[in-house]
């Protein structure tokens, strides 16, 4: 299950990355080839058969790339609360609300909400393959965007117990993904995931990560 790392960044940055992705995410994309090499093995197949638009409530996350030494990207770690997603980590985002134009507009609302980044720093490139999570009958929209600085990152008291922030190259491509156990409903399984600094990073998040991988190892290779 293991997938190689990468040794070498050869020189390509911040720059040529986003140059990449704009174009790259006009074309046919990884999708749920890419989501299946980090599905947890007891995850329902519903994933990949959702229900009828209509029967499930929508929600945007936002992987936003950001110029800072590198290229960088703000991963969550939510508070412990009494709900399927206690304690895990994840992308800025949240629940589409009734006033939100489109999709995109509830990620980068959302992302306002939980760290203070607001849409006039943001350029957005566009939307990654979306995926189906039968637990919270949520579908979720990933949108990929980018941002030179970042001037203060304020995580909201509430909602985010943390914020790491993580290196495409250093902290994901180089680390080969693996598996962990995780504790789920009362119940411990091994899963799939990624392992940045410190924190397990498995589930839906893992799954939309891994998309992102593939399109980085496009990049990088």
């Amino acid at each position: 299950m293991s997938k190689s790392p990468i040794e070498s960044p050869e020189n390509k940055g911040f720059e040529a990355w986003i140059e990449f992705l704009g174009g790259r995410l006009k074309q046919p994309l990884p999708g749920q080839l890419a989501q299946k090499k980090m599905m947890p093995a007891a995850s329902s197949v519903e994933r990949f058969d959702p229900p009828q638009p209509g029967q499930f409530q929508e929600a945007s996350v936002l992987i936003l790339f950001i110029d800072n030494g590198g290229i960088k990207f703000p991963l969550i770690k939510r508070p412990e609360y009494a709900g399927i997603h206690s304690s895990q980590m994840g992308f800025p985002g949240g629940r589409r609300e009734a006033f939100d134009a489109n999709a995109a507009t509830t990620a980068l609302r959302e992302t306002q909400e939980e760290l203070n980044i607001y849409p006039e720093e943001v350029t957005m490139i566009g939307g990654i393959t979306p995926l189906y999570i039968p637990p919270s009958n949520f579908m979720v929209q990933p949108y990929v965007a980018w941002a030179r600085r970042i001037p203060r990152i304020i995580p909201h008291q509430r909602e985010v117990e943390e914020v790491v922030m993580t290196d495409l190259f250093s902290d994901f491509l180089r680390q080969p993904s693996e598996e962990s156990e995780v504790m789920v409903r009362g119940f411990r399984m091994r899963v799939p995931c990624y392992k940045v600094q410190g924190h397990v990073v498995w589930g839906a998040t893992a799954m939309m990560l891994s998309e992102v991988e593939a399109l980085a190892r496009e990049f990088f290779d």
